[in-house]
């Protein structure tokens, strides 16, 4: 256990790799993965994503290129900004061109709870190898809404990979547990699968009231695919605006408190990110909001 993710994700880079070593990232992607590689000491590499018929995809051969050239992968997944749910064919051929090439993988599967399309499968459930060669990261926090509870699971198979972690760990924050946190996050997973199953069900239908106002108020907006979490990706380059342009349009003339796209690396410039695990109305409120500032530009 570690007191969150973000913090686990910079306990694996330190246990499992060197400084100056590649790390290989899919974005855009939550944006403290960069973060926690550079201030590590370690490089940034990028296999974007490819963005087709308003889902993402990966571009394997890139992947497999970059691949050859890294230490190891951070994989998100489900994948936070663009809502995809990997399935298991595309999940079993990251693991088997890593292991090919010697890449430790690192699995943020902090939403794999929020799937309402499509159906999760855990990276170190696809096979023997693939649970020796990977660290996998879960916590309730974003299930549950208990971020403030700082409690999270890192789950590793792998006994050298796991003393290693274990060493970094004690020397980075001590050997100390969150007690409460701890008995949160046992009573959330024995006792909260039905009211996970309203969630999911409930931020389903708020995606696709989403996707339908956006194609009634905004037509020009381009809403991806969501098949997991409760982030929205929407790609607003229709209004023909820079970076710097689509900020102050979106801070100043909408006043929408969203996340700006250009933070999740890759080509992203154009797109914002819409929290949408909240009551419908606030979704069909933000819609409107957006929709009288585009009129208005």
């Amino acid at each position: 256990q570690t007191y969150g993710v973000v913090e686990s994700i910079g306990i694996c880079i330190r246990a499992v790799t060197s400084p100056g070593d590649n790390i290989l990232i899919q974005s855009p992607v939550y944006n403290p993965f960069a973060a926690q590689i550079r201030s590590n000491g370690r490089n940034v590499v990028e296999n974007e994503l490819v963005f087709k018929n308003s889902r993402y995809e990966i571009d394997f051969d890139d992947f497999e290129e970059k691949a050859r050239t890294v230490s190891m992968f951070i994989l998100c997944s489900p994948h936070n900004p663009v809502g995809r749910v990997w399935t298991r064919e595309e999940l079993s051929r990251m693991s088997e061109i890593c292991l090919k090439n010697g890449v430790t993988v690192l699995s943020d599967e902090i939403h794999s709870d929020i799937v309402y399309r499509g159906k999760h499968t855990p990276f170190a459930a696809l096979s023997h190898n693939a649970s020796e060669n990977s660290i996998v990261c879960t916590a309730p926090s974003k299930t549950f809404n208990v971020p403030g509870l700082v409690t999270s699971n890192t789950i590793i198979k792998n006994i050298s990979l796991r003393e290693a972690f274990v060493k970094e760990r004690d020397l980075s924050i001590g050997h100390f547990i969150n007690p409460i946190g701890t008995a949160a996050c046992r009573a959330a997973y024995l006792s909260g699968d039905k009211w996970v199953d309203e969630l999911c069900s409930y931020i389903g239908e708020n995606a696709r009231v989403l996707k339908t106002l956006l194609s009634e108020k905004v037509p020009g907006a381009v809403m991806a695919d969501m098949e997991g979490t409760y982030l929205a990706w929407i790609d607003l380059s229709f209004t023909g605006l820079s970076g710097d342009e689509l900020e102050r349009f979106i801070r100043k003339e909408s006043l929408l408190p969203v996340n700006m796209g250009a933070v999740y690396g890759g080509d992203s410039t154009g797109f914002i990110r819409v929290n949408i695990g909240c009551p419908r109305r606030y979704v069909e409120s933000f819609v409107d909001k957006l929709a009288e500032a585009v009129n208005r530009m």
